[in-house]
């Protein structure tokens, strides 16, 4: 309700939804700050189901084109964003899924800043949006010990070697884990 009179809910919710993204798909800053209804979301099942985030080769850090599911919730979120939320608040549909109260994009700085501040006020703790990459890699690693194939493609890492070198130090605790849970 205070969506047009205060810029507070609105930046409120734009971190909410890059969050829900971070989550549910680990992306590198410049790619979630660069976003794009038209460029990057695809719904090709139509409103309602699970959409796509895209990215090309010529958009991605390591010339490798990424491409994630985002659950249906998340996915019919960003719709109602961008058809009711920020038409309303800006006056017109954004392409850019990250804006400001003005319509223009929001600075990759703006973003990281609101997202920072999010987690702080409402967690407690400091969890910069890169940590998310990080974090998507331990909860994939904790329920599947060795799984690095998986991390490197979630993670759009080129080189095995890069997701190994980052994330197999603790790899003995996690088997462990799994062989007690094996035996038991």
């Amino acid at each position: 309700s205070d969506l047009a009179t205060s810029r507070r809910p609105f930046i409120d919710l734009q971190s909410a939804l890059a969050i829900d993204l971070l989550l549910h798909v680990p992306l590198r800053m410049e790619n979630l700050s660069e976003l794009s209804f038209e460029q990057h979301l695809h719904w090709p099942q139509g409103r309602g189901k699970p959409a796509l985030v895209v990215f090309g080769i010529d958009e991605t850090k390591n010339d490798i084109q990424l491409e994630y599911e985002i659950p249906t919730v998340l996915a019919e979120r960003l719709h109602v964003y961008r058809n009711e939320i920020a038409l309303a608040v800006t006056g017109k549909r954004p392409d850019a899924v990250f804006v400001t109260w003005a319509g223009k994009p929001k600075t990759q700085s703006a973003l990281t800043t609101a997202i920072e501040k999010t987690v702080l006020r409402h967690l407690g703790v400091k969890l910069t949006p890169h940590q998310f990459r990080h974090l998507a890699a331990k909860v994939i690693l904790d329920a599947n010990p060795g799984a690095y194939e998986l991390v490197r493609q979630m993670l759009g890492h080129k080189n095995m070697k890069t997701t190994t070198n980052f994330y197999a130090g603790i790899d003995t605790l996690r088997a462990g884990r799994a062989h007690a849970n094996l035996v038991m």
